[in-house]
């Protein structure tokens, strides 16, 4: 499906109402839907309110969005989800559906275009139930970038992972988990949450763990090029304007009640910072292995070369 530049549409479904999507495979892209202009409200990769989709994919190339969607509406299964900018205005990004869940993976890649708010790797409400991938390079966020879902039931049961190359820009925070989502769940206490960064700007913090809920296993943060080590990426300049917290924030925006026994990683924090390479690395906060206002009940290790 095509959306044009004349287009103007509340609703934008790649799937039915209630309909199945079934493609080939995770590749098979003859099913997906593109915004070339125009103007939409909320886009979808799945389908509204039942029906199962083997393979999402959403791509936007320009035009604007308020809200787009990897997954289904309010109900169904996306077997696996794929959002894909190279350019256009969105005001808020999902890996996963509405309301409803995905059922492995979901895969958010940005390489271009405008978002207005934040970006999610997994569901506004929605669960998945393997990983988030979100990798964004040469793009601008004007609010905050998650690794995870958007509110308590959008779990990722999995891990949420995040690539960040190249020229970036975020006017606020960098989690590499959930908005009060979960990454992982108590009972299985084996999920991670990785963050990789090799070029952005960043206005405030970046956390390895989640905005006011957990990560139940370990985080891992890497600044750098050297400290994450991926050579296919593009290097770029790193600025982060406020603190490195290897774990998650324990408050709400804007609460001056702090629980200091919050545990936002139950298994252990892991920080390492490299400036090897980059022209420049900065990090005008500070530099803690536990969260802001919050801890881990395992250990914390930080790691720091070629810097300052």
């Amino acid at each position: 499906m095509y959306i044009l530049s004349n287009a103007n549409i509340t609703n934008a479904f790649n799937g039915g109402k209630s309909a199945d999507l079934l493609s080939t495979g995770e590749e098979d892209t003859t099913r997906a839907i593109f915004l070339q202009g125009g103007t939409v409200e909320n886009l979808f990769g799945g389908s509204d309110s039942s029906g199962t989709v083997t393979a999402s994919h959403v791509y936007i190339e320009s035009g604007n969005v308020s809200n787009a969607y990897g997954g289904n509406n309010l109900g169904g299964t996306t077997i696996s989800s794929n959002v894909i900018t190279t350019g256009g205005t969105i005001r808020y990004i999902f890996g996963g559906g509405n309301q409803a869940g995905v059922n492995t993976n979901t895969n958010v890649t940005l390489s271009g275009g405008n978002v207005a708010d934040n970006v999610y790797g997994g569901g506004n409400e929605g669960t998945v139930t393997g990983n988030t991938y979100v990798r964004v390079k040469n793009s601008t966020l004007n609010n905050s970038l998650y690794a995870g879902g958007n509110g308590v039931s959008a779990i990722v049961y999995g891990n949420t992972n995040l690539i960040m190359e190249g020229n970036n820009n975020v006017t606020n925070n960098v989690f590499g988990g959930g908005n009060q989502a979960a990454t992982g769940t108590e009972s299985n206490n084996n999920s991670k949450s990785t963050v990789n960064i090799v070029g952005a700007t960043v206005g405030k913090n970046v956390y390895g763990g989640a905005n006011t809920s957990v990560v139940y296993g370990t985080t891992q943060t890497n600044i750098g090029y050297d400290a994450v080590n991926d050579t296919s990426l593009e290097i770029g300049d790193i600025e982060i304007s406020g603190t490195v917290f290897g774990g998650g924030e324990a408050n709400a925006s804007g609460s001056e009640v702090y629980d200091f026994s919050f545990i936002s990683v139950t298994k252990g924090i892991d920080i390492k910072i490299d400036g090897n390479g980059h022209t420049k690395l900065s990090i005008k906060g500070s530099i803690f292995g536990s969260g802001n206002a919050s801890s881990t009940s395992g250990k914390s290790y930080i790691d720091i070369k070629n810097y300052g």
